[in-house]
C-alpha cells in the first residue's frame, strides 16, 4: 500500500514542488491550501505523515501539530513543520507541539528531497506502530461497573477492537487480561475506551509491561509484513 501524505501549504509554488517531489517517492499526496480542511482530514483519516505550513490563514500551523497529535487517527504521525522563520526558538516550539522534522523556507527539490529520504524511514515506522491485524482471542476486562468476558477481533501496537463487550462510555479505564495466540502466559494490561461503534468496543492501551510489549509487537509486525 502507498504511503499516504498530508500537505497543509497556502503557497501554491511551494504545494506544487512538494507534490511533485513527494510522488517521485510513489507518495499519494492530500494537499490542503485551507487548515480548517487539513484539520477535518486529520480527525478522519490516518496519514503516513504531515507537513504543515506554519503560517497558514484561519489556523497556525503550531495548533494543526497540536491537533494532530491529539487526535485517534494521526497521533504518531511523523510531523514536517515547514517555516520562512530562521529563528532557534521557531524550532524548539516546533518539537514542542509534537513536530518531528523542520523543512526551513524558501523549499527546494534537493532540500526536500533530503528530507523525504530522512522522513521515510520514520513513516515506516510509524504505519508500523498502528499496523492492525486481524487476531481472534478471547479477553477477560474489568471496570469498575462490569466484569465480562469478549472477543478480540483485531490487534495492532497500541490497541485492540473487542466484539461483546458490554456498553461501555468513551473515556472509561478498563483492565485487561489475555493470551496471545500460540502463547500460554496470560498478558495483564490497563487501557481506556477510546471508540464504541456498531458493537464493537476500541481499548487503547495505557500501560502493558515491556516484555508483553515485546510480545505483542512481534506478533503484529509479523502478521501485517
Amino acid at each position: 500500500m502507498k504511503m499516504k501524505v498530508l500537505v497543509a501549504e497556502d503557497d501554491d509554488a511551494s504545494l506544487q514542488l512538494m507534490q511533485l517531489v513527494l510522488e517521485s517517492f510513489d507518495v499519494t499526496v492530500h494537499s490542503f491550501r485551507s487548515s480548517s480542511q487539513a484539520m477535518a482530514a486529520i480527525d478522519s483519516e490516518a496519514f503516513d505523515c504531515l507537513c504543515l505550513d506554519l503560517e497558514m490563514p484561519e489556523i497556525h500551523g503550531f495548533e494543526l501539530a497540536r491537533h494532530a497529535r491529539a487526535s485517534v487517527h494521526n497521533r504518531t504521525a511523523p510531523i514536517v513543520i515547514i517555516t520562512g522563520r530562521d529563528e532557534k526558538d521557531t524550532m524548539k516550539d516546533s518539537f514542542a507541539v509534537g513536530g518531528t522534522f523542520f523543512l526551513q523556507k524558501p523549499v527546494d527539490r534537493h532540500k526536500l528531497r533530503n528530507l523525504l529520504s530522512i522522513v521515510w524511514g520514520a513513516m515506516i515506522e510509524a504505519r508500523r506502530r498502528v499496523a492492525q491485524v486481524e487476531v481472534r482471542m478471547k479477553v477477560s476486562g474489568r471496570t469498575t461497573q462490569h466484569v465480562f468476558t469478549a472477543e478480540c477481533v483485531a490487534l495492532s501496537r497500541h490497541d485492540m477492537q473487542l466484539d461483546g463487550a458490554p456498553l461501555l462510555i468513551v473515556g472509561t479505564k478498563i483492565s485487561l487480561s489475555f493470551s496471545l495466540p500460540g502463547q500460554h502466559a496470560a498478558i495483564d494490561a490497563s487501557g481506556i475506551v477510546e471508540k464504541v461503534d456498531a458493537g464493537r468496543t476500541c481499548v487503547r492501551f495505557v500501560h502493558l509491561n515491556p516484555g508483553a510489549l515485546e510480545r505483542v509487537r512481534a506478533l503484529v509486525d509479523q502478521a501485517s509484513s
